[in-house]
């Protein structure tokens, strides 16, 4: 995986915290930002997740990126999260199907 010391955190006027790194794999356009919730997901997953994939902040936070606040969906995925609909899920690493827990979240 690419590792580089990130040296400044920005804010989005949507409140995502993003650092700017032009050789970044996940890198977004000519800018260079690459927003930290996606760099996080990916580490934790052990991959660098695709354009296809949201990262989904658990607790709807959206400056809280600890891994276990951060959750890999599809985009259909996100929208069910968030219109409050329960989805079946696979886990990315075995391949399970399950329903999240929303009593935990």
């Amino acid at each position: 995986m690419y590792y580089k010391e990130i040296e400044k955190v920005n804010l989005t006027d949507s409140g995502y915290l993003y650092f700017i790194d032009k050789g970044h794999p996940l890198a977004v356009g000519n800018s260079g930002k690459v927003y930290l919730h996606r760099h996080i997901a990916s580490i934790a997953a052990g991959r660098w997740i695709t354009s296809e994939e949201h990262v989904h902040h658990i607790d709807e936070c959206k400056v809280n990126n600890d891994p276990s606040n951060l959750q890999i969906v599809t985009p259909t995925e996100h929208t069910f999260i968030h219109k409050g609909q329960v989805l079946d899920l696979s886990c990315l690493m075995c391949g399970t199907t399950f329903k999240p827990d929303k009593s935990s979240s």
